[in-house]
């Protein structure tokens, strides 16, 4: 029996050796910094996953969301201001509706597609003659 473990013993160092001269697994190799490298992107993406299927709110999940809906005779929208100065149309925004945020835009300029109720674009002309009716979005 001596002899049997003393051989089993030499045998499985003998393996460990065989196994890091054939893999690169010795501490210190590139083959262990890519096996830390993988463990560690597994552990993010299950990290992740979690975090997806715990129903986390995500930033991207606050995007247009809608707390406030307006009442009836504040949505608008109000033809009556097409003509008038841009400060004029503002004045009359943050008077009447001082919830809403009045962005004035040159009617040409580039803007974003998102719809927001609480936002009021104000479209004017290079002589900031207001051009198209104000609406909420």
């Amino acid at each position: 029996v001596g002899t049997t473990c003393h051989v089993l013993e030499t045998h499985h160092i003998e393996a460990r050796h065989v196994l890091h001269r054939r893999t690169s697994l010795r501490p210190g190799s590139k083959d262990m910094a890519r096996g830390a490298y993988r463990t560690l992107i597994f552990a993010a993406l299950v990290a992740l996953l979690i975090s997806l299927v715990s129903g986390a709110v995500m930033p991207d999940d606050l995007v247009g969301t809608v707390e406030y809906v307006p009442d009836a005779e504040s949505r608008g929208p109000w033809p009556d201001l097409v003509g008038k100065s841009a400060d004029e149309a503002k004045e009359f925004f943050e008077k009447s509706f001082p919830d809403l945020k009045v962005v004035v835009m040159n009617e040409n300029a580039m803007m974003t597609m998102d719809y927001r109720v609480e936002r009021v674009r104000i479209m004017v002309n290079d002589g900031g003659v207001v051009t198209k009716v104000p609406h909420r979005g």
